[in-house]
């Protein structure tokens, strides 16, 4: 499939529209940049090694069952990043395989097939100019939705090989969040509508999703349920 028209969120919105239509049960949906590929790094444990990157990754992703499962990046989003933001925010020093995160990269994204109909399509009203602003969207979207399930696999890297240029302006990008929350507002249950989420996000979406949400310091579990807003149904 190649439609020379489309940019990042209109061009993987064919493609998540056109695996839809195929229904083969898939378990999820995996989303990869062209010019990705995985390595192993210095988190990966020697015995994993044995196989390749990728099928670690999907080994991970069935034995764990993320809503969203990610990948770091050796230059930014990187492991490291996760584990600094869970010792200042959480006061957690251990590290793990697995790690919750909030503010991830779009580069590989698996979305779980309970999951991906709540987060997806991408808005497409903004990729010319901002192209940034679908990536948002996909974060406030999860967080809000699957808060804590959101996870990164830590010892295997995604590495883009190309680096091509791109418009990378981020033009009204608070406000263009901000319309994003004010929409994932009005779709949740009557009864969240007012909770603190999304104050918090309002107020300062980058800074909230990037450094403030107390889903960096969820514990991991395998399995959890992947239910629309169960984590913040537990502060009802």
């Amino acid at each position: 499939m190649f439609d020379s028209n489309t940019l990042f969120a209109s061009g993987r919105n064919e493609l998540f529209f056109a695996a839809l239509d195929r229904r083969p049960g898939y378990h999820y949906y995996i989303f990869i940049d062209d010019d990705i590929t995985l390595r192993y790094n210095e988190f990966t444990p020697a015995n994993m090694t044995k196989m390749s990157p990728f099928r670690a990754v999907e080994k991970w992703l069935l034995d764990y069952e993320p809503a969203v499962g990610v990948l770091g990046c050796e230059v930014h989003h990187e492991t490291s990043t996760v584990l600094n933001r869970r010792r200042d925010l959480c006061g957690i020093n251990e590290p793990s395989l697995v790690l919750p995160t909030v503010f991830f990269d779009t580069f590989f994204n698996a979305f779980h097939h309970k999951a991906v109909e709540h987060v997806l399509p991408y808005p497409t009203q903004y990729e010319r100019g901002c192209i940034f602003a679908s990536e948002r969207d996909t974060m406030i979207a999860v967080e809000v939705k699957f808060g804590g399930q959101a996870l990164l696999f830590s010892p295997v890297a995604a590495c883009d090989t190309k680096h091509r240029k791109y418009d990378r302006s981020e033009i009204n990008m608070t406000e263009i969040s901000r319309e994003f929350i004010a929409r994932i507002k009005q779709e949740a249950p009557p009864m969240l509508r007012n909770h603190v989420i999304f104050k918090m996000l309002h107020a300062s979406p980058k800074i909230y999703l990037e450094t403030k949400s107390s889903s960096f310091c969820v514990n991991v579990t395998r399995h959890q349920p992947i239910i629309p807003y169960r984590h913040l149904l537990n502060d009802v």
